[in-house]
């Protein structure tokens, strides 16, 4: 039966792979009996099969890569795994889809048969793995690949030697360079094979030894690429297509060299010496390309290749040789740029060679940009600067004729839109790039008026370098035209927008956010009209982010380096504070698919370096406890000796307490555990664990004093009185003084729930200790006979409460040696004697002590991220999404610095509370044996189903034998329910239902052959069995209804009409035929002139009305309610 389903198929597959290499001789018997591959290729076939998701995917292929090295791994099935690779990953989520390359890729290092594969087909399954996602030089699975491939160089087989494996790369480079065909020039998975395999070779030894007379050496093999590079501008019989291969490699040999470790090995140096060998004749070349050959939109391709090969082979070059070239391409764009505008006659082809020399111009503007500026570099950005000053922002470039009609007819309106958006995209390219280094050079106002037109006109692409533009234009507007920086952040805000289900999304959002977190804009007044706009769009953010996950991440990743800052930070937090609060409670109810990706991205991330993609993918996390670990990273980064930090700090925790009123005006009085509201009550008061340090004697004091004592007077979750408990003992802890207002809330609480006593008791317990000598005596000697009373309390939980405080003050006080309060209160020594020989009283309190919050817990020495955060609301059960981590504060703190500067540890120094078993302390009252099960609960709402039978009296018309007679009970004369016209036999199945629960004296249905058919019973159950039913088909309702008239019957139709009669309104007579419509068209109109009244539902919403079933119901309700409100007033 398993094999029927692919998914369980395939688990069972993977599980038996995974486990049966524990047992030796099944392992020797599989190895045996599936040499062949044909098991594993079934497997992969299966996984082929069908359109998986990338959770099961993931693990699947984890189960594959555990399996201990076996060489099953064939030519078919390596074909079949880069079929998967291709086709069925290509829509999963990055990160998830760069660990499965990851495992798929370390077991096919463990799996492969290299009597079988052959280095070619080992290079082609490498070229298939993604460099962003898993496969980039001096990551692990590199790094295990390229061991692989030496430990296999090493061996006997002869097509696995080192000069086999250095002749298969120098067939390969030369069968790409000369192979005639022009239809595969920019292959670039075929490019990627040669290169990746080169490279891997180079790290893996085969290149570096002394090499024989009879191998070919690195230098060879890349000459091969260089000598046709360097022979381009002088060989007139070249043909382009070899030129342009030649430069592909070269661009993809120098990423694909690139390291992300950023480590050399000796055959870099080669790769070097070949870059800077070619380096002058490249420039040339793509100067001559750019400014003379590409005039077709088929040639537009080539500016992607020549630029990327550009900025790739910069790298290996001297500061010089770097900026010589680079200063003559800059020089004859700009000069073939001015020429092209001066023409008296645009044609097509001049448009779009304006085009490829301002994407050429753009993306060496990009590349100057990412050196430092330095005088070498002046001249190039020089020219670039003045261009640009020049150059007229006019968004239109509409398509010109062209020289000949058939350059033009091969270019479709949306390939046009394509040109336009990448010239477009380069003229504010320029613009960023002179806005950045010489600002104020153009007015900023008429910038960004242009900025609006190229808003309207631009694609999604353009946009986000118009947006860059902005966020350099807003922070000189910001002080001088206020309304004008808001304007733009609309719009900016309504761009974003317009993307939320593209994936153009992120990368505008994160043009957005970048405006909203620049400091000029930060840094204006609280209360400004910028700060209110910047306030409001975050807000938005925020709210987007609990529907959307990441967006609200996205907002404080880049709102955190400006609060940290020396310079400005608390003024930024200052101006910001509600953000903060938002931050601290911030996460949502997310639905089980988002759970289950954040779960899986947890695991990836844990992986760490075992697999590449932590290393090559940017680390950005979309779990909603991030936002609150940046907002608690900086509370805890502040400093409580400097005073503008504490007075922050203090209106902060105000602030949250005031969400916390919020909160419970809007919630029920009892919250289910790990409900939105339980959560969000736990996060402010974690929050508030980490502010306390800042608490000065005053007002804050006091405020908080009341607010934690009144918050417990109706909190009933543990995580969140724990939190509220531990604060007041550290406030206790660091004021003294403030014992004595503890005395009060005895008084207090004496009629308020016990829950409020028994923490007030807890924190009584704690606190002594810790007082100061002088104190303490005063302390216990009021303590003890307040706590006294309370353990012969009426309620059970306030009784053991009070023993275990008066047992633990009893023997503090012997601890701290305090004699004579010892012998003024000597009778309490018998009380707690008594209580520890007395077996049911012990065993009730010692639960009660050992809890871990009682026994474990020291709310001095745990101080800590580790407990507030991660320990706490682990043993407390609240749930595991949570939790966070010491190490993941760790992790997204950009100081990455040690517990000495923040305010509250991040470790706790000792395990002992972190290794308690979890659970809160809970004692359930004893059930006596001689309660009955059957007896109905007389306290408390419970679920009691109506059983109507027991209501009838027994005699023989009731009998259960007599199943007709049971019909009987819907007396005739009453409510006659006409549902002729409607269509859909689920509806009918519940009207029926109704109309039996409700006692309507007769159905009426279009086909009597409706009652046997699943979909009515499924909704009917078997109330078609106890009710009359008779059938009218729609065509013979006219003659039904006047039938019934004569009869007596009052006709009333479900209806919305312009006279229709509000049902609040209208008063049933007894003798009712009530008439439902059709579910989309509803009663005809010539029914509606034979009824008597059209009665309709009052709606407050939006939608036109209620489903059919709903709106009968809701008829039938109020029929059957008057009908009994008459018949109780008659009685």
């Amino acid at each position: 039966m398993i094999w029927t389903q692919p998914l369980l198929k395939c688990c069972f597959v993977m599980l038996f792979l995974y486990r049966i290499w524990t047992q030796p001789l099944l392992k020797c018997c599989f190895v045996m009996f599936f040499s062949s591959g044909d098991f594993l290729a079934a497997v992969c076939g299966t996984l082929m099969s069908c359109t998986w998701g990338s959770t099961p995917m993931l693990f699947l292929c984890r189960a594959l890569a555990n399996i201990p090295a076996t060489p099953i791994l064939t030519p078919r099935i390596l074909t079949l795994i880069k079929d998967m690779l291709t086709t069925l990953m290509t829509t999963m989520e990055p990160l998830q889809k760069g660990a499965i390359q990851c495992f798929l890729l370390k077991a096919i290092l463990r799996l492969t048969d290299k009597t079988q594969v052959t280095v070619e087909d080992f290079a082609s399954i490498l070229a298939v793995f993604e460099r962003n996602e898993s496969l980039q030089r001096g990551t692990t699975q590199w790094v295990e690949a390229s061991v692989w491939l030496q430990e296999a160089a090493t061996e006997a087989d002869e097509q696995w030697s080192q000069a086999y494996i250095q002749q298969a790369v120098n067939n390969m480079i030369h069968d790409f360079l000369i192979d005639p065909a022009e239809s595969g020039m920019f292959n670039s998975l075929m490019m990627t094979k040669i290169v990746r395999l080169l490279v891997i070779a180079m790290d893996a030894g085969i290149f570096k030894q002394i090499q024989r007379e009879d191998s070919i050496g690195l230098d060879f093999m890349l000459g091969q690429i260089t000598d046709v590079i360097r022979s381009i501008n002088s060989h007139p019989y070249m043909t382009k297509v070899k030129a342009d291969r030649a430069v592909s490699l070269l661009a993809t040999l120098a990423t694909e060299h690139s390291s992300a470790s950023g480590g050399v090995c000796e055959c870099d140096q080669s790769v070097q010496e070949a870059v800077e060998g070619c380096w002058q004749e490249l420039v040339v070349y793509i100067g001559n390309r750019v400014t003379q050959d590409i005039t077709e939109m088929d040639d537009l391709v080539l500016l992607d290749m020549y630029t990327g090969c550009m900025e790739r082979c910069l790298k290996y070059l001297p500061p010089d040789m770097r900026c010589q070239s680079l200063f003559s391409l800059v020089t004859t764009c700009v000069s073939k740029l001015q020429h092209l505008q001066a023409l008296p006659q645009v044609y097509l082809e001049s448009q779009i060679q304006t085009v490829s020399l301002l994407c050429l111009l753009a993306a060496v503007s990009d590349i100057v940009d990412s050196f430092q500026p330095s005088d070498t570099m002046a001249d190039i950005t020089e020219t670039i600067l003045e261009f640009t000053v020049s150059m007229t922002m006019i968004p239109s470039f509409t398509k010109q004729a062209s020289k000949t009609s058939n350059s033009e007819s091969r270019i479709s309106q949306k390939d046009w839109g394509r040109v336009v958006s990448r010239y477009i995209s380069s003229q504010w390219q320029c613009m960023y790039f002179l806005l950045k280094r010489s600002p104020g050079r153009l007015s900023a106002t008429q910038l960004l008026e242009t900025c609006y037109d190229a808003f309207d006109v631009g694609t999604r692409d353009s946009d986000i370098q118009v947006l860059h533009c902005v966020q350099c234009l807003l922070s000189e507007l910001v002080t001088v035209e206020p309304d004008t920086v808001c304007k733009m952040l609309h719009v900016a805000w309504v761009k974003a927008s317009e993307e939320l289900h593209t994936a153009s999304y992120w990368r505008k959002l994160s043009c957005v956010v970048k405006l909203l977190t620049q400091s000029p804009l930060l840094l204006a007044g609280h209360g400004s009209q910028v700060n209110e706009c910047l306030l409001k769009h975050m807000g938005l953010l925020f709210k987007l982010g609990e529907e959307k996950m990441g967006v609200a991440n996205m907002l404080i990743e880049h709102l955190y380096p400006h609060l940290v800052s020396d310079d400005h930070g608390i003024q930024i937090a200052n101006n910001f504070r509600s953000i903060l609060a938002d931050a601290c409670m911030f996460g949502g109810m997310h639905h089980r698919t988002d759970r289950l990706i954040l779960d899986v991205t947890y695991y990836i991330e844990n992986q760490g370096k075992m697999l590449s993609v932590n290393d090559v993918m940017p680390r950005f996390s979309k779990g909603d406890g991030i936002v609150r670990v940046f907002a608690i990273n900086f509370l805890s980064h502040l400093d409580p000796n400097e005073a503008s930090h504490a007075d922050f700090a203090q209106a902060l925790t105000l602030d949250l307490c005031a969400r916390h009123d919020a909160l419970m005006e809007l919630a029920e009085y009892r919250q289910f555990n790990n409900s939105l509201c339980h959560r969000q009550k736990n996060r402010i008061f974690q929050a508030i664990c980490v502010l306390e340090p800042f608490i000065k004697e005053g007002d804050s004091l006091q405020a908080l004093w009341q607010f934690v004592w009144k918050c417990l007077v109706n909190e009933a979750h543990a995580s969140v009185r724990h939190m509220q408990e531990w604060v007041l003992m550290r406030l206790v802890l660091r004021f003294p003084d403030m014992v004595g207002r503890m005395w009060e809330h005895f008084n207090q609480f004496n009629d308020k729930r016990n829950l409020s006593l028994c923490s007030l008791m807890h924190v009584l317990s704690r606190c002594g200790p810790h007082l100061p000598k002088d104190l303490q005596n005063d302390f216990y000697g009021q303590a003890l006979p307040l706590l006294l009373p309370w353990c012969m309390a009426h309620h059970f939980n306030t009784r053991v409460h009070a023993q275990a405080s008066l047992t633990t003050l009893w023997n503090q006080c012997h601890k701290l040696n305090l004699n004579n309060l010892i012998s003024h209160h000597s009778i309490i020594n018998s009380i707690v004697t008594f209580q520890e020989n007395n077996n049911n009283s012990t065993k009730n309190l010692q639960k009660l002590i050992g809890n871990y919050f009682y026994q474990t817990f020291d709310f001095v020495e745990d101080y800590s991220m580790e407990t507030i955060f991660l320990t706490l609301p682990r043993l407390s059960c609240l749930i595991d999404e949570e939790w966070l981590r010491p190490d993941t504060f760790h992790r997204w703190d950009i100081f990455k610095s040690p517990d000495l500067q923040r305010c509250v540890p991040l470790y706790n120094a000792s395990s002992r509370l972190r290794e308690c078993v979890p659970g809160p302390w809970k004692i359930r009252p004893p059930v006596s044996d001689t309660d009955c099960a059957d007896e109905e609960v007389t306290e408390g709402n419970v679920q009691k189903k109506i059983m109507p039978w027991r209501l009838m009296t027994p005699d023989e018309d009731s009998h259960p034998d007599n199943k007709m007679n049971l019909k009987k009970v819907h007396k005739a004369g009453g409510l006659i329910l006409v549902t002729s016209l409607i269509d859909k036999l689920p509806n009918l199945g519940g009207l029926c239902r109704t109309s039996e629960i409700f006692g309507v004296s007769e159905f009426i249905i279009g086909n009597l052959c409706f009652i046997e058919d699943r979909a009515f019973q499924s909704l009917s159950v078997t109330a078609h069995k106890w009710i009359p039913i008779t059938e009218v088909p729609g065509h013979r309702l006219q003659e039904f209804l006047q039938a019934k008239r004569r009869d007596g019957y009052t006709l009333v139709g479900a209806e919305q009409t312009a006279n229709s009669v509000c049902l609040t309104q209208y008063k049933f007579p007894q003798k009712t035929l009530l008439l439902l419509g059709n579910e989309k068209e509803g009663i005809p109109v010539n029914l509606i002139q034979l009824l008597d009244v059209c009665v309709e539902i009052p709606q407050q919403g939006i939608i036109r009305s209620l489903n059919v079933h709903v709106s009968g119901a809701l008829l039938v309700w109020e029929y059957a309610r008057q009908q009994m409100d008459a018949a109780t007033a008659t009685l």
